[in-house]
């Protein structure tokens, strides 16, 4: 028992793919119809009326095996996708630690490619994204807690939910880009482009937006502490007045339009 255990364990490590499987299937299926038609081609002698049953059997057979190999394809592509995320996701945590080009470098390729693929919820905290080229990516709900985005181009990406609590984004341009419901809570930062972005709802709490550039951005809904008016003043905030102009505070700290009122 035991040796045939290992025996089955050999083959299936030859067995590299589903394909193979469904391989291996119609030979077997094709054999065994094989050994029966040729013991009843000897046994009966009205063969021609026996071929012409196989044909109709054959069509059959062949609709069905497509219809399998479709499903195992399907299944083998899923089955790809998925190790190739979980891959993805094992290389950003061993580049985590990293702090140079190469390992930022490595760090985008791997982000770009969970992108594609629709990976949700990317856990991207402490990594070290300095100066990276991010425009256009669509990173909803990613952790980007403790990461160095410092300088990072992240232009008309999508953001939505993200979390940046203890992120540095000194430099960041971040313009055109989808920020609804974003957390910035606490974050301290100075230079951001917000320009023309939006940050409905989003959580700016006790965040600090030295020299930030705000023209142009929704912020309908945001939570802000009391007084975040004055801060934009102090922090030289481009765009404040606009701001001012559009928007107010209520009792829940919550930016509302003042047509609203």
């Amino acid at each position: 028992m035991e040796t045939l255990k290992k025996k089955f364990a050999q083959l299936s490590s030859k067995i590299t793919s589903i394909t193979h499987v469904f391989g291996l299937l119609v030979i077997g299926v094709g054999l065994l119809l094989l050994s029966y038609d040729v013991r009843y081609l000897l046994k009966f002698g009205d063969g021609w009326d026996y071929i012409n049953n196989i044909i109709v059997e054959a069509h059959g057979l062949l609709f069905d095996l497509i219809v399998l190999g479709v499903l195992i394809s399907i299944f083998e592509s899923k089955r790809e996708k998925e190790e190739a995320i979980e891959r993805d996701n094992n290389l950003i945590d061993d580049l985590r630690g990293w702090r140079n080009e190469e390992g930022t470098r490595r760090t985008v390729g791997a982000i770009k490619r969970l992108a594609s693929k629709d990976a949700p919820c990317l856990m991207l905290t402490n990594c070290y994204l300095k100066e990276a080229n991010l425009n256009g990516v669509i990173l909803k709900e990613a952790n980007f807690q403790g990461a160095v985005l410092e300088g990072a181009l992240l232009i008309c990406a999508n953001l939505e939910g993200a979390i940046f609590v203890g992120a540095n984004l000194q430099g960041a341009c971040l313009t055109h880009a989808k920020l609804e419901g974003t957390d910035f809570s606490w974050l301290e930062v100075s230079f951001p482009s917000f320009e023309r972005t939006n940050l409905s709802g989003a959580n700016l709490t006790g965040a600090c937006l030295l020299n930030a550039d705000l023209m142009g951005t929704e912020v309908g809904g945001a939570i802000v502490n009391q007084g975040w008016f004055d801060k934009l003043e102090q922090w030289n905030v481009q765009g404040r007045n606009e701001i001012q102009e559009k928007y107010h505070i209520d009792e829940n700290g919550i930016l509302k339009s003042k047509g609203a009122i």
